[in-house]
C-alpha cells in the first residue's frame, strides 16, 4: 500500500510574510474551532429574538471546545437578513436589540469564547433613498463610485448621486457600490470597526463579498484593528482566492469553498479526490477556513444552485464523514450551526473537537494519508498523534492505536493521553487606578503560579502566588506585574499586565440647546483620559441641576468639541476646552444654582395585585418631574429591598406581597405601597391510556392535547410491541388525547383517528373494550397465484399466536389453476411473503383472515370466481391498471389510470411527518382512460407519500421532489 507524506506548504509561506509585514491577523500552529451562530432564517422581523437565543446557549458553545462564533451583520439594515447594511452605528436589528447584542458579546468574552463580526462594507443603502447616507455619513458623492447605477439606472431618483473613482471590483446592483479609494471613506471604516472593537467588544472579522473592492484595502483595515481572525468570503476557484489573499497582504485568511466541493464529491464515493491535501488546505493551511456548510450554501438556499452538503437524513452519514475530515485536518475548522443544535449529531461533534483539542491538532498539521490506491475510502495519520478514515474498506492505523470515535462511514482513533500543560490567566486587565492600588487576580488550569512586579521575567524561585494581592504605587508610577503558572508538565505562556496609579480627570459640559430641541456632543484628543466618539456624537442627558441644561461627563481633563441640536452644529470647532463648563447661546458662567427639588417620585404597579394562574408578570414604573433616573426599591414577602432604575420587570410564580416606593437624586421618597397576588397553580391534567391494533405494527401520532404532552412522531411513526397477541402503544399520563394513524410500513394504513381513551381497533372498527375473537379455527389460510409451479414457498413470521417459520419457509399445496395453498394452524393473523427459492419473491405482507393474493392486490374470496371482491371495496380499475411517473419529480408529475365505470377519484399528499402538503384533487369520472397532472413547484425537496382514492380502492405512492 503506497503512503504520502504531506505537510501543508503555508508553514513555509507563513514564515516569509512574517518577514514582510508587521500585522499578521493568521497565524500557523492555531487549534481553534469555529461556530458559526446563525443560519439563513435565524433573523426574523417579528420575533427578533436571534441575540436571546444565541446567549442562551453560550455555555454549551463554551463547554464544547469551540474557541470562537462567527456572528450575523450587527447593523441595521434595508434586508431582512442584514446584507444590505444603512446605519452602521445602530445596532437595533432583525436579530434583536444592541443591549441584547452586548451582552451576548459580554457573556461570550467571560466564556472565553471570541466574537467574530460579519463585516459588509462593500456597499450600502440610503437612510430614505439610494444614496442619502448617516451614521455615519461618509462625506458626499466621492464615497459611491462613480459607475454605480444610481447614477444610471432608469428608476433611480438621485442620478449625479456618485462622483467617486470607478470600483475597483466586481459591482453590486442591490446597493450602492463604496468608493474605498477614498480616504474619509476608509477612514470612517477604521473608526466604526475599532468601535466595534474596543466599545461593543467583537474580537475579528468575517468579511462579505470581498471581491467587491481592491483586495489591498483589507490589509489596511485589518492592520489598523488587529482582529483576533480575518477571514474573506471569497466565493471564487483556487486561483483567485489565493490571489485574494496575496492582495491582501496575507492579512486574512478565506474560506476553502473549492475543499467544500471537493469533499461532496469524496462522501458521495470519489475518496480518492482527497488524495494530497486538497485546495487551499495543502498550500495555505494557516490561512485555510475550512467548512460544509453555511447560510449561503445550506438547502433553503436552492437560488444559488445546489451547493448544500450531501445528505442522508435517516444517519447524516455524509455529515459526519464531512465533520470527521475537516475536524482532524489542517485549517482552522468551522461547524454549521444547524448542524450542530438541529441535525441530532451535537454529541458525535463534541466528540471530534474533543479529539483534535487533546491531540493538538493545529491549522498547519502534518497530514500522512494511506491507502491512495483505493477509491472506496480515505484514511489518514495527522502528526502521528491521530488518525481517521471515512468511507468503507478493512483499513485501520493498527496496533498502539485506540479507537476514540465511530459512526456510519467514519472512525478516529489516537495513541493516548497528551500531555497539557497549563493555562494561566490574568483576571485584572491592564489599566489606570487612581486610587493608587490594584487588586491582583491570577487564576491557572493546574500547578502553581509565580509572579514578579519589577518586570523581570517569572521562575519557579519568584514569589508563589497564594491569592489576590495588592500592587500599589504614586501618581505618575507605573508597575509590570509577570507571572508564570508550572505543573508537572511544564509552565504556561508568561502573563503581563501594566498598572499606572494617575489621578483621574473628568469634566462635564452643560448645554442648553437653543430651540429646546435634542442635544448632542461631538469630541476629540481629550487629555488625560482616552475617551472617544464617533459622528455625529453622543446624546445629552437632562441635567438635574441646572434647569433647561442637558449634561455629558468625559473622562479627561480638556477636550475639543462640537455641540449640535438635532443634528445640526450649533457650535463650531472649540478647542482645548477644559473643566465643568455652561454654554448657553455662547460660553457662560456657572449658572445660579436652581430651586430646591422637594416634589417625591410617582411610582406605579402593574397589575395593582389581584388573583392569577400559574404567573404573573409585574412591572413596577417611577417617573420624577426634575430626575429622569428615579431609583425604585422594593421588596417581595418581607425580604431584602431589591432596586431597580426608573422601571422593573419580574415575575410571581406564588402567593406574595410587594411593597415598593421610589427615590429621586434629591432623596425625594415617595409612600410605601403594597400590592398584593394570588397565585394558583393549573391543575395537572388527568390523561394517560393504550391504543391497541391487530394487522399494523406501526403508529404514527401527532397533535396531541395538552399541546406539548408529548412529541409528535416523525413519519414512519413508532413501532408497536406485542401484548396478548394484540400490538400495543402507550400515551403518558399528560396525555388527554391525540390524533393517531396505523400502517404496516408497506404502504397499508388506516384512515386518521382522534383517540382519548384505551382503545382496540380491530377489522376497521374501535371497540372500547377488547373485543372476543371467535375461535380460529384450523388457522389462517393463505392463498397465492404463482407461475413457479411446485416451488411455491411462503415464509412467515410474528403470526398472532407467536409462531413462525425458518427459512426458507413452507412448501405450498397446489389447489389447480395455478392456486397454491397453505394453513397457518392456531393464528388469525401473520407477517409473511411468497418466493421460489430461487432469488424471486414477493415484497413484506401482512394478513388478517383467510385471503386470496393474485398480481400484488389481496382478495377476500378467490377473484377468479364471480363472487370475487377487493380488500377495501370494489375495483373500478380496468387490469388494476394504476401509474404515477416520474417519481423524480422537479415540476409536476402525472397520475394514469383506466376506469371501467364512473367513479370518484380523491389524491392527497402527505410529507413524512404525516402534515397534508398539497391541495387534495376530488373529482367524478367517467368511465375510460384519464391523465390528473399534478403540480409539485410548492414543494422542498424530500420524500412525500401521495394516497390515490379510485372507487373504493386506495393506493399509495412515493415521490421524491428534487
Amino acid at each position: 500500500m503506497k503512503k504520502h507524506l504531506l505537510r501543508s506548504l503555508s508553514i513555509i509561506g507563513a514564515i516569509l510574510f512574517f518577514t514582510s509585514f508587521s500585522t499578521l491577523a493568521q497565524q500557523g500552529n492555531r487549534s481553534d474551532v469555529l461556530l458559526q451562530g446563525f443560519h439563513w432564517e435565524a433573523a426574523d422581523a417579528t420575533k427578533k429574538d436571534w441575540w436571546q437565543n444565541l446567549n442562551s446557549k453560550v455555555g454549551e458553545i463554551s463547554d464544547a471546545g469551540f474557541d470562537a462564533v462567527w456572528l450575523p451583520p450587527p447593523s441595521d439594515a434595508a434586508d431582512r437578513a442584514g446584507y444590505l447594511p444603512r446605519k452602521w452605528y445602530d445596532l437595533n436589528s432583525n436579530y434583536g436589540t444592541e443591549a441584547e447584542l452586548r451582552t451576548l458579546v459580554q457573556n461570550l468574552g467571560n466564556n472565553n469564547v471570541q466574537a467574530i463580526a460579519d463585516i459588509v462594507i462593500n456597499h450600502r443603502v440610503g437612510t430614505t433613498g439610494w444614496a442619502d447616507f448617516t451614521e455615519p455619513s461618509l462625506g458626499g458623492c466621492s464615497s459611491i463610485c462613480s459607475d454605480d447605477e444610481v447614477n444610471w439606472a432608469s428608476n433611480s431618483t438621485e442620478q449625479g448621486a456618485a462622483c467617486g473613482d470607478n470600483d475597483s471590483g466586481t459591482q453590486y446592483e442591490a446597493a450602492r457600490d463604496l468608493n474605498h479609494n477614498s480616504f474619509t471613506v476608509r477612514d470612517e471604516i477604521k473608526k466604526w470597526m475599532t468601535w466595534l472593537k474596543n466599545d461593543v467588544g467583537f474580537d475579528g472579522w468575517r468579511y462579505d463579498f470581498v471581491h467587491g473592492f481592491n483586495a489591498y484595502y483589507f490589509a489596511e483595515y485589518n492592520n489598523h484593528t488587529s482582529p483576533y481572525i480575518s477571514i474573506g468570503e471569497q466565493w471564487k476557484p483556487y486561483d483567485e482566492i489565493v490571489g485574494w489573499l496575496n492582495g491582501a497582504q496575507n492579512t486574512s485568511s478565506a474560506f476553502d469553498f473549492p475543499l467544500k466541493y471537493t469533499l461532496h464529491d469524496a462522501v458521495r464515493g470519489n475518496y480518492n479526490y482527497l488524495n494530497g491535501l486538497p485546495s487551499l488546505l495543502g498550500t495555505h493551511g494557516s490561512q485555510a477556513v475550512s467548512f460544509l456548510e453555511n447560510h449561503d450554501t445550506e438547502p433553503v438556499r436552492s437560488e444559488y444552485g445546489d451547493n448544500s452538503f450531501p445528505n442522508n437524513p435517516s444517519d447524516n452519514s455524509q455529515l459526519l464523514q464531512g465533520y470527521a475530515y475537516i475536524l482532524t485536518h489542517p485549517g482552522v475548522p468551522v461547524v454549521f450551526y444547524s448542524h450542530y443544535f438541529n441535525y441530532g449529531i451535537q454529541d458525535a461533534l463534541k466528540e471530534m473537537i474533543a479529539i483534535r483539542k487533546a491531540n493538538g491538532i493545529t491549522n498547519t498539521s502534518y497530514v500522512q494519508v494511506e491507502g491512495t490506491n483505493d477509491n472506496n475510502y480515505y484514511a489518514a495519520i495527522i502528526d502521528g498523534k491521530v488518525a481517521m478514515k471515512i468511507g468503507g474498506g478493512n483499513w485501520s492505523p493498527g496496533n498502539g492505536w485506540n479507537l476514540k470515535a465511530s459512526g456510519p462511514g467514519y472512525a478516529i482513533w489516537d495513541q493516548g493521553t497528551v500531555v497539557t500543560l497549563p493555562t494561566l490567566t490574568l483576571n485584572t486587565p491592564s489599566g489606570n487606578f487612581p486610587g493608587g492600588c490594584a487588586n491582583i487576580n491570577l487564576s491557572t488550569t493546574s500547578g502553581d503560579i509565580y509572579y514578579t512586579t519589577n518586570g523581570d521575567i517569572p521562575t519557579n524561585q519568584s514569589t508563589r502566588y497564594n491569592g489576590e494581592f495588592e500592587v500599589c504605587g504614586q501618581a505618575g508610577e507605573t508597575v509590570v506585574v509577570k507571572a508564570v503558572a508550572i505543573d508537572q508538565n511544564g509552565s504556561s505562556d508568561v502573563v503581563e499586565g501594566t498598572y499606572t496609579f494617575n489621578e483621574a480627570a473628568s469634566m462635564t459640559v452643560y448645554f442648553k440647546p437653543p430651540n429646546g430641541g435634542t442635544p448632542s456632543i461631538y469630541f476629540w484628543a481629550v487629555t488625560d483620559g482616552n475617551d472617544t466618539t464617533t459622528w455625529p456624537g453622543e446624546n445629552m442627558q437632562a441635567s438635574s441641576a441646572y434647569d433647561g441644561f442637558y449634561e455629558y461627563t468625559i473622562n479627561g481633563s480638556c477636550t475639543n468639541l462640537i455641540l449640535l441640536e438635532n443634528g445640526s452644529k450649533v457650535t463650531g470647532d472649540e478647542e482645548n476646552i477644559c473643566g465643568n463648563v455652561w454654554y448657553d447661546n455662547g460660553w457662560i458662567d456657572e449658572p445660579l444654582p436652581p430651586t430646591p427639588d422637594t416634589v417625591a417620585p410617582v411610582v406605579s404597579i402593574s397589575p395593582n395585585g389581584g388573583d392569577y394562574l400559574d404567573e404573573v408578570q409585574v412591572t413596577i414604573s417611577a417617573t420624577d418631574d426634575r430626575d429622569a433616573s428615579p431609583v425604585i426599591y422594593y421588596s417581595i414577602n418581607g425580604g431584602t429591598n431589591q432596586t431597580a432604575i426608573s422601571t422593573t420587570t419580574f415575575t410571581l410564580d406564588a402567593d406574595a406581597t410587594v411593597d415598593y416606593y421610589a427615590m429621586d437624586a434629591s432623596d425625594n421618597s415617595s409612600d410605601v405601597q403594597t400590592a398584593t397576588f394570588t397565585v394558583t397553580p393549573s391543575p395537572t391534567p388527568e390523561g394517560g391510556f393504550k391504543v391497541y391494533v391487530q394487522g399494523y405494527n406501526m403508529i404514527h401520532h401527532w397533535g396531541a392535547s395538552p399541546v406539548g404532552s408529548v412529541a409528535s412522531t416523525a413519519w414512519p411513526g413508532a413501532t408497536m410491541t406485542q401484548e396478548n397477541g394484540w400490538l400495543v402503544y402507550e400515551f403518558p399520563i399528560e396525555v388527554v388525547s391525540t390524533n393517531l394513524l396505523f400502517h404496516d410500513g408497506n404502504g397499508n394504513q388506516t384512515d386518521d383517528y382522534i383517540r382519548d381513551k384505551d382503545g382496540w381497533y380491530k377489522d376497521g372498527q374501535w371497540y372500547d373494550q377488547e373485543p372476543v375473537a371467535p375461535e380460529p379455527g384450523n388457522g389462517l389460510t393463505i392463498h397465492y397465484k404463482s407461475s413457479w409451479g411446485n416451488s411455491t414457498r411462503i415464509h412467515y413470521w410474528g403470526a398472532s399466536n407467536g409462531a413462525s417459520s425458518n427459512w426458507p419457509g413452507e412448501l405450498m399445496t397446489s389447489e389447480g389453476n395455478g392456486w397454491y395453498a397453505y394453513t397457518i394452524e392456531g393464528a388469525t393473523s401473520s407477517n409473511l411473503l411468497f418466493h421460489n427459492s430461487s432469488g424471486a419473491q414477493t415484497s413484506d405482507l401482512n394478513r388478517s383472515g383467510e385471503g386470496w393474493y393474485k398480481d400484488g392486490v389481496w382478495y377476500n374470496s378467490n377473484p377468479e370466481s364471480s363472487s370475487s371482491r377487493l380488500v377495501g371495496g370494489s375495483l373500478d380499475l380496468e387490469d388494476q391498471l394504476l401509474t404515477l411517473f416520474p417519481t423524480q419529480v422537479t415540476n409536476e408529475f402525472t397520475i394514469d389510470f383506466n376506469l371501467n365505470q364512473p367513479s370518484k377519484v380523491f389524491m392527497q399528499a402527505f410529507d413524512l411527518n404525516g402534515q397534508q402538503v398539497l391541495q387534495p384533487i376530488n373529482k367524478e369520472l367517467l368511465n375510460g382512460h384519464h391523465q390528473l397532472k399534478v403540480d409539485a413547484l410548492g414543494l422542498s425537496s424530500g420524500m412525500y407519500i401521495v394516497k390515490i382514492q379510485l372507487g373504493d380502492a386506495l393506493h399509495i405512492k412515493r415521490i421524491i421532489v428534487q
